[in-house]
Order: structure tokens, then sequence, then C-alpha cells
């Protein structure tokens, strides 16, 4: 966490006490902590003012997993789909050597007609 996000947060010109607001800024820092709501019991909010900013950090925390389940699914699709090109790759060559489709449909599991498909290169 970086002091110019923390100072951006605190606001330190809205602050009666500018020392007040650089003691909670730095002891925000120590904390470590990347939760709103403990920046506000730090910064001495209130119990209202607390329980907004778990919310708030509720809310960032679902859109947060979404995205990371976002990523996860679009890396999985790059994984399928390079499989996918690898195998295609592996039974055009096989077919090139000579191995009819109905036995490379035997070996895979892909139907005869789907094999044909990948070896004319149409998927």
């Amino acid at each position: 966490m970086e002091r110019e996000h923390v100072e951006a947060w605190v606001n330190p010109s809205a602050w009666d006490d500018p020392e007040a607001a650089e003691q909670a800024i730095e002891a925000i820092l120590a904390s470590g902590s990347t939760d709103e709501a403990d920046w506000v019991r730090i910064a001495g909010g209130d119990e209202a003012d607390i329980a907004a900013a778990a919310e708030r950090d509720l809310d960032r925390g679902d859109s947060w997993q979404l995205g990371e389940a976002v990523d996860r699914f679009q890396e999985a699709e790059a994984a399928l789909d390079a499989a996918r090109e690898e195998l295609h790759s592996m039974i055009r060559s096989e077919h090139r050597r000579g191995t009819s489709a109905y036995r490379l449909a035997q070996i895979t599991g892909i139907t005869e007609r789907h094999i044909g498909r990948i070896v004319g290169g149409r998927r």
C-alpha cells in the first residue's frame, strides 16, 4: 500500500487538526491493512462509518472475486484452446502417417466423422 493512496483517502486538508491527520496516515500505514473499515476505525470513525466502510469492503471483495473468476475462466478457455489445437495437430500428423480415421476414432474416442473434419482442416 502506498502512502499517496492513504493520504488521498485520509484527505488531510479536510481535517481541523493536520497533525491528527498525519498520525492517522502513519497508523494506517503501520497497520498494513487494506480494509477500509480498519482505516475508518484507525482514523477515529464512529460505528456507523465503520459499518458503512465494511459494507463497501464487501462490495469491492465481491467485485474482485468476480473479476478473479473471469480471469480463471479465460485462462482455462485459453488452455483448452491450446490443448484442442495440440490434439488436432497430433491427429492430423498421425493421419498423414497413414493411421486411418477409424483407428484414430478408436484411440481418441472422437467420432470418425469429426476426425474427418479435423484432418480436412475444419474444426
